[in-house]
């Protein structure tokens, strides 16, 4: 084990140091809150764009959350529409939850 301020990470076999990995929260149509890797660092998850998060949405182990056409992204009551934007634009911060939205056509 390595300690990094008030982290302690565990070395690798290989020796190399394991980074600790930024996380957003996505919570499905179902109401769960599914963790999403995202970056080693907070400025890494920050250049991101929109599309790059619903592709990681998209490669969760057992697909529990998938993306349609449907879907719509929330966060802080504000709808993530524009795929080609930054995470950074958005505003968005480590550990943020996501939600997901289905727009329902017709009446």
């Amino acid at each position: 084990m390595v300690a990094q301020g008030d982290v302690v990470v565990p070395l690798r076999p290989s020796g190399i140091i394991h980074r600790p990995v930024v996380q957003v929260k996505v919570k499905s149509y179902d109401g769960l809150e599914l963790p999403v890797d995202l970056a080693e660092s907070e400025d890494d998850m920050k250049r991101l764009t929109l599309q790059q998060l619903k592709e990681k949405i998209e490669r969760l182990p057992g697909n529990p959350a998938q993306m349609t056409t449907e879907t719509t992204l929330t966060y802080g009551g504000k709808r993530l529409d524009s795929n080609s934007k930054t995470l950074g634009e958005y505003g968005l911060k480590p550990k943020a939850l996501i939600q997901m939205v289905v727009t329902v056509h017709g009446g």
